[in-house]
């Protein structure tokens, strides 16, 4: 019976990570950016994060060939908004910080 008392909770809570797994997901695909302007040196994300802020980018010339959409900031750190950027589009502009979903 003690046996039954201590598996039980361990038990449920098995049943509820099962059930409800975690929230973390990442887009499929890559988003590539030029690190500076007609640098040429091209850097890529491959299945980015969905909510990560990737910071200290310095980008210019995005192409987002993720599923989900990319909203390019000003600062780091996520901060000040530029544009979001469609799956399978690209844009010559200079950022920062970068975001899915």
């Amino acid at each position: 019976m003690r046996i039954w008392k201590l598996s039980a909770p361990f038990a449920a809570a098995l049943a509820l990570v099962v059930v409800f797994p975690g929230t973390a997901s990442a887009a499929t695909g890559t988003f590539s950016y030029e690190l500076r302007r007609n640098s040429g040196h091209v850097e890529k994300l491959k299945d980015p994060q969905n909510g990560k802020c990737y910071s200290e980018l310095s980008g210019w010339k995005a192409n987002n060939q993720t599923d989900v959409k990319a909203t390019l900031y000003r600062y780091d750190d996520c901060e000040d908004p530029v544009v979001q950027l469609a799956p399978g589009t690209k844009i010559s502009l200079r950022f920062m910080s970068v975001k899915f979903g």
